[in-house]
């Protein structure tokens, strides 16, 4: 049996506002994610996350503008084994030994927050 777990991923741009940062490798469903707003530094108000998972590439959540601190609970669109779009609208994401990685766009020079990443 799985038991839930929570990893931050500190995020810190460089001097043209970016950051790629990534978690450690994770199982699981991925539950959350969280970003969170950081009191000193804090990411500019136009600021961008892209959260994929490494290797597979499967799209996990975007933020945009994110100016305050917020948690989104990812789903993927369901389909059929067709291929055809499926009636129940959303499906869970999963990670099997592969990281999650958050590319960062526009978050100002030197400037800091922290992703929290659950997966049950």
């Amino acid at each position: 049996m799985s038991f839930p777990q929570a990893q931050d991923i500190a995020i810190t741009t460089a001097t043209g506002g970016g950051a790629t940062v990534y978690s450690s490798v994770v199982r699981g469903r991925i539950a959350a994610v969280k970003y969170t707003k950081a009191t000193g530094s804090p990411l500019a108000s136009s600021t961008d996350i892209t959260v994929t998972l490494e290797d597979s590439g499967q799209a996990v959540q975007t933020f945009t503008n994110i100016n305050a601190t917020a948690v989104r609970y990812p789903v993927a669109a369901a389909n059929l084994p067709s291929g055809a779009a499926s009636t129940v609208s959303e499906a869970p994401i999963f990670a099997v030994n592969e990281r999650v990685k958050a590319v960062v766009a526009s978050g100002g020079n030197t400037k800091v927050g922290t992703l929290t990443v659950v997966v049950a």
